[in-house]
């Protein structure tokens, strides 16, 4: 897990600074308590590309994200940028999102 963050019911927007030196070879979002509309990404890596998958979709909760692959042979990543937010009843409480990367294995075990 990279991250977790509680989601606005108004558009919000975070920037997810990745602190790990590790190299991730896929990400995805886990959503729990409330369903989230996931409208823009964006992955920074530490070389300086940018990743834009196309993302617009509504994610239901305690579910998961389709898988965002990055590379086969892994990239470090530096920052995540994203725009979201809960939908539904403001009075049954936000959604929280996990932020979840698959580590490169060199070894392929």
């Amino acid at each position: 897990m990279l991250s977790e963050r509680k989601v606005n019911f108004v558009r919000d927007k975070d920037e997810i600074v990745i602190e790990s030196r590790n190299q991730f070879t896929a990400l995805r979002f886990k959503v729990e308590d409330r369903d989230v509309r996931l409208n823009d990404l964006k992955i920074y890596f530490d070389n300086g590309d940018k990743l834009e998958p196309s993302l617009d979709e509504i994610i239901p909760a305690n579910e998961s994200s389709r898988i965002i692959e990055l590379a086969r042979d892994g990239r470090r990543i530096d920052k995540i940028e994203f725009r979201y937010r809960t939908t539904g009843n403001v009075l049954k409480g936000r959604a929280n999102v996990l932020l979840i990367g698959k580590k490169y294995n060199p070894y392929g075990y």
